[in-house]
C-alpha cells in the first residue's frame, strides 16, 4: 500500500492505541503485524528528522548540536528551511505491505467478549479493511 511517511506515523500511532484492546484474533494479529511493518518506516523517518535538526541546530564550542528546553536550538533564520525539509521528508511516498482484514473480522468486535471500537477507532483502521470480496491475508 502506498502512503506518505506522515500517514505511516499517524497510522502507527492509531494502531498502537488499539493494540491494548481485547479484539478478535484475526483483527488483533493484523494490527500487530501492521505495527511491526510501520515501525521501521516511522523509526527511520524520525532518525532522519533528528539528523536534519542536528544539522540546523546551533553548535557549541565542540561542534555538538545545542538543545534548549528539550528541543534542538535552531536559529530563527534557519527554522523555515528546517520545517520545509521536514515537510518534504514526511511527504515522501513509501510502499508498505499492509495486512488487510475483512469487515467480518471487525464486525465480530460487537460480541460482548471483546472491547468495543468507537466510530473514530473504526475509521482509524479503515486503511487496513476490505469488503467481503476483497483480498485478505490469511
Amino acid at each position: 500500500m502506498k502512503m506518505t511517511l506522515n500517514d505511516a506515523r499517524v497510522q502507527f500511532g492509531n494502531l498502537m492505541e488499539l493494540s491494548n484492546k481485547h479484539l478478535p484474533v484475526k483483527l488483533s494479529y493484523a494490527i500487530g503485524k501492521n505495527i511491526i511493518k510501520l515501525k521501521d518506516e516511522v523509526d527511520l523517518s524520525e532518525k532522519k528528522r533528528i539528523e536534519l535538526a542536528e544539522r540546523y541546530a546551533k553548535k557549541d564550542d565542540k561542534g555538538t548540536p545545542m538543545v534548549e528546553n528539550g528541543e534542538y536550538a535552531i536559529e530563527t533564520a534557519d527554522k523555515e528551511q528546517f520545517k520545509k525539509e521536514v515537510e518534504e521528508l514526511l511527504k515522501e511516498e513509501i510502499d508498505v505491505d499492509i495486512r488487510i482484514v475483512s469487515m467480518t473480522a471487525i464486525e465480530t468486535v460487537d460480541e460482548t467478549r471483546y472491547d468495543a471500537l468507537t466510530p473514530a477507532e473504526i475509521v482509524s483502521i479503515d486503511f487496513m479493511m476490505s469488503e467481503e470480496g476483497g483480498k485478505e491475508h490469511e
